[in-house]
């Protein structure tokens, strides 16, 4: 077994990879929405699609960058890797969020075998779509722009141009996309150096074994906080109200069932997709529910591969919290907000010291846009404008 000193250095290698990698990506992006709103996130992998190290980032994204190798993998096979490349996503029946969120990720091979994946994932400004930005009123995820499936934008440490082109022919603010894509693949270079660097300093073997402590560690953590509330069943409900089309409201009733060690979060009795875009994708929707989760449980600890392991979510497709093509979903995390809040409101009794009120519901995003000779002809703003936090005991 390892020393514990040991393992504390590996995790926070671990972390610090995704730290430079997060920074290398703000400090390189082109537009605001990355550089200042810090609308992205990134993780280190490991072979087996598990976070190693996960940076401080976009909150709703916690646990979900894993899903875009999974997925390409579950799709092409294993030996679809290859040294250098860069592959991107943004497919809304995939990752769960809108199609303005491009996801980058790149395999990290040490000496000819893979260890695992460096992934980004950051809001584009522009991506195509009927309006500048982002539709309000959209009615079908054609309308809302681009569609990537898993797509190699770099081959062997080039720039696959045959993608590259097709991507900066359909965004209103090509200088900015390429160059935030960019960003992107050095990110996902960075970030596989310095775990090449690890691995040269330590030895796989070390940090796998590190990394499986780090992991149980995590799992343990959380288990003992679930163990701490009483087993039962626990509900919460509540409304969206429309979908910005005047359909709605929305509803959902959440039923959390605590037993042992374990927790099920079920929403299941959700409203059908909207024919508006506040929909969300089904693996949008589980990461919202791990973000309520680790608001409530071992909430001081980092996220890794062995987080949420206790906690299960169970989705009805077709619902506006899992929809399916060709549902819009733009606002999906109009949706989110609401989750997070009916699983603090269903454990409220549950673990009082822990919950607070709800807060203001949305990021209440303002898009503006217009001409401009000096910008590419155009300029986006994006805002989103904060309300009030909900209040906690004492």
């Amino acid at each position: 077994m390892l020393n514990p000193i040991t393992v504390e250095i590996v995790r926070n290698g671990l972390i610090s990879a995704a730290e430079e990698m997060n920074a290398m990506l703000i400090r390189s992006a082109f537009t605001p929405i990355i550089y200042e709103m810090k609308d992205c996130a990134v993780a280190i992998l490991d072979r087996d699609h598990e976070v190693l190290g996960q940076s401080s980032g976009l909150p709703i994204f916690l646990g979900n960058l894993e899903i875009c190798s999974e997925y390409t993998e579950r799709k092409f096979g294993r030996h679809i890797w290859r040294e250098g490349d860069i592959w991107a996503l943004n497919d809304t029946y995939v990752v769960g969020t809108h199609l303005n969120d491009v996801s980058v990720y790149a395999p990290i091979f040490f000496r000819g075998e893979l260890f695992g994946f460096a992934v980004s994932r950051a809001h584009w400004l522009d991506i195509g779509g009927k309006d500048p930005g982002q539709s309000f009123d959209s009615t079908e995820i054609f309308q809302e722009g681009l569609r990537l499936p898993p797509t190699r934008v770099a081959i062997g440490g080039e720039i696959n141009h045959d993608v590259v082109d097709v991507i900066e022919a359909n965004t209103r603010l090509p200088k900015g996309v390429i160059g935030d894509l960019k960003a992107q693949i050095a990110a996902a270079y960075v970030g596989s150096r310095r775990v090449i660097e690890l691995l040269d300093k330590y030895g796989v073997e070390v940090v796998n074994d590190a990394k499986e402590m780090i992991f149980n560690q995590a799992e343990s953590f959380e288990r003992a906080a679930i163990e701490a509330i009483a087993d039962g069943e626990y509900s919460a409900e509540g409304y969206v109200d429309d979908d910005g089309l005047g359909n709605g409201p929305l509803h959902v009733k959440m039923r959390v069932t605590v037993k042992g060690s374990d927790i099920e979060i079920d929403v299941t009795e959700a409203s059908d997709q909207a024919p508006g875009p506040i929909n969300s994708g089904a693996s949008q929707t589980i990461s919202a529910c791990r973000v309520g989760f680790k608001y409530l449980f071992a909430s001081d600890k980092p996220v890794n591969g062995g987080s949420f392991r206790s906690l299960s979510v169970k989705l009805r497709e077709g619902s506006f919290l899992a929809c399916t093509s060709p549902a819009p979903a733009n606002w999906y995390f109009s949706s989110l907000g609401l989750q997070i809040d009916l699983l603090a409101k269903a454990l409220a009794n549950a673990m009082p010291d822990n919950v607070t009120a709800a807060d203001y519901g949305d990021s209440n995003p303002v898009i503006m846009s217009g001409t401009d000779p000096r910008n590419e002809g155009i300029f986006i703003d994006f805002e989103c404008h904060v309300g009030g936090w909900g209040a906690f005991r004492g």
